[in-house]
């Protein structure tokens, strides 16, 4: 069974605007589109935020080619949207930390210090041990570095 929080489909039609040297231009569309596994899909008419996302259809490029030089890729993302700048946040004078996102998030976090820290994160604490300089805390991968 698919769990429909887990993935987000969508579906892009597109199309290839100079069609003196199409070949040329889904040749690297191709290389583009199945190259990588996973990746940021930002829109232009939503430039500051991104969808992880995955190539899921196999696309027929011949066709689009000889007719219309349009196809329609269908991308399988995550189901939320990202910011594109993840700039660094900081704590106000409270030593609260707020998200500005609209959902629950899983965030990397950066501590900056020196020797043994106390993090507190609503009402967990996490105890962190023997830092030098600083630690990243990555609660998707659920590791530190």
């Amino acid at each position: 069974m698919k769990c429909v929080l887990c993935s987000l489909r969508l579906t892009v039609e597109c199309s290839v605007k100079d069609n003196s040297n199409i070949a040329d231009k889904i040749d690297a569309i191709k290389a583009w589109l199945f190259e990588c596994g996973e990746s940021d899909l930002i829109f232009n008419f939503q430039s500051d935020k991104k969808y992880i996302a995955q190539v899921v259809n196999s696309i027929d490029f011949s066709q689009a080619y000889k007719f219309f030089s349009e196809f329609p890729i269908i991308f399988n993302c995550r189901p939320f949207k990202y910011a594109v700048n993840n700039s660094i946040i900081t704590m106000n004078s409270s030593g609260i930390i707020n998200n500005i996102g609209t959902v629950y998030s899983e965030p990397k976090i950066k501590v900056f210090g020196s020797g043994d820290i106390n993090l507190n994160i609503g009402s967990q604490v996490i105890n962190l041990l023997g830092i030098n300089s600083y630690i990243i805390i990555d609660t998707i991968l659920q590791e530190s570095e």
